[in-house]
């Protein structure tokens, strides 16, 4: 039996539409049965409520569910079926540095900035052709999570899967992840291009810079920078019951307040994250790179992979590797086929 997973998984917080639609259509036949019933006799109400006109419009209603289920499933992009794909290899060796410390849980950027990384990670990752990736997951220690790879589903699939539970040790300290992302570039070919796309907020907790860089270009390696985060800055929200949201003296089922608990500091204050946009800069151009804050235009999304892009060329070797094919093409049609077919049966003649 073959297996189907999906590209976008997150999408199918979409399908909340469904419950919603339903609900405004039970509602607004509960409401309109209600006022059938003051001013029609009751053998007249049982015709109109299951007369052709009804069956007409809960026809109507399937089709419209089905349009919206096979939306979501469509945005979800399913994948099944596998097949065998050849790829250029490229002398260049990627690691991206993930930052999963608790500063990262802060929403100033929508849904979180956790949550923004990985989108932007993955965006990352479907522009490379022929580069070998790895990653590596740091807060207050760094850990190589991915080795090198061609396998970029692989890759992705381990992304989805990222938590900041993963480190026990909180913290955000970017020299064990440069170190620990060195140590992998260094497990390739020493004559490849080594780079480190590092994806944080830049809190670096006044550590000095200056050694970090020293040692990335003693090791010809080039620090790319994707900030995550607003200078503006946001509190953090604790991990907890109802994803952050904890209950003072409640349980879950009680009814009762329920507030926000953020991470305070010794005096009980509330802590305040905020990117460092000084700290990535200097480690991204002081190491021969460039630096990206999503949204902001300083440099865009395609600059910012056509950078990376000219650097290395394609070797005379590849690799071939197993994936599964797209069949989003399919729900597309099908979607088109229900829409076709809803339009023209709202409006054909109903009987009388």
């Amino acid at each position: 039996m073959e297996t189907i997973t999906f590209y976008y998984p997150y999408h199918v917080i979409f399908a909340i539409a469904l419950p919603i639609y339903i609900g405004i259509v039970m509602v607004s036949e509960y409401l309109s049965w209600h006022a059938l019933r003051r001013i029609a006799f009751a053998v007249m109400r049982r015709k109109l409520v299951y007369g052709p006109n009804e069956i007409h419009k809960a026809i109507k209603v399937c089709l419209s569910v089905m349009i919206l289920l096979l939306l979501t499933l469509l945005l979800m992009r399913p994948r099944w079926g596998e097949y065998y794909v050849a790829t250029p290899e490229r002398n260049v060796d990627i690691v991206f540095a993930l930052d999963i410390s608790l500063s990262m849980l802060a929403r100033d950027i929508y849904p979180s900035r956790i949550k923004k990384a990985q989108t932007e990670l993955i965006e990352f990752i479907h522009h490379l052709n022929g580069e070998r990736a790895g990653l590596v997951l740091f807060s207050g220690t760094a850990f190589t999570h991915v080795p090198l790879t061609h396998d970029y589903e692989t890759l992705i699939s381990f992304i989805y899967n990222i938590d900041n539970d993963m480190i026990s040790r909180q913290g955000t300290d970017i020299t064990k992840a440069i170190d620990q992302s060195l140590a992998l570039l260094n497990t390739g070919r020493l004559d490849n291009e080594k780079i480190i796309v590092l994806i944080s907020d830049g809190e670096t907790h006044d550590v000095p810079l200056s050694p970090i860089i020293k040692k990335v270009n003693q090791n010809n390696a080039i620090i790319y920078a994707l900030g995550i985060g607003s200078e503006e800055g946001d509190a953090i929200p604790l991990a907890g019951t109802n994803d952050g949201l904890l209950f003072e003296g409640l349980t879950p089922d009680d009814p009762g307040l329920v507030r926000h608990e953020y991470l305070r500091n010794d005096k009980g204050n509330i802590v305040t994250t905020k990117l460092n946009k000084r700290a990535l800069t200097e480690l991204s151009f002081l190491t021969g790179g460039k630096l990206h804050i999503p949204g902001q235009y300083e440099i865009g999304n395609q600059e910012f992979y056509a950078h990376i892009k000219k650097l290395g060329s394609y070797t005379n070797t590849g690799t071939i590797t197993l994936t599964q094919a797209d069949k989003f093409h399919y729900l597309a049609l099908a979607v088109l086929v229900l829409m076709v077919g809803e339009f023209i049966f709202s409006r054909l003649p109903r009987q009388k």
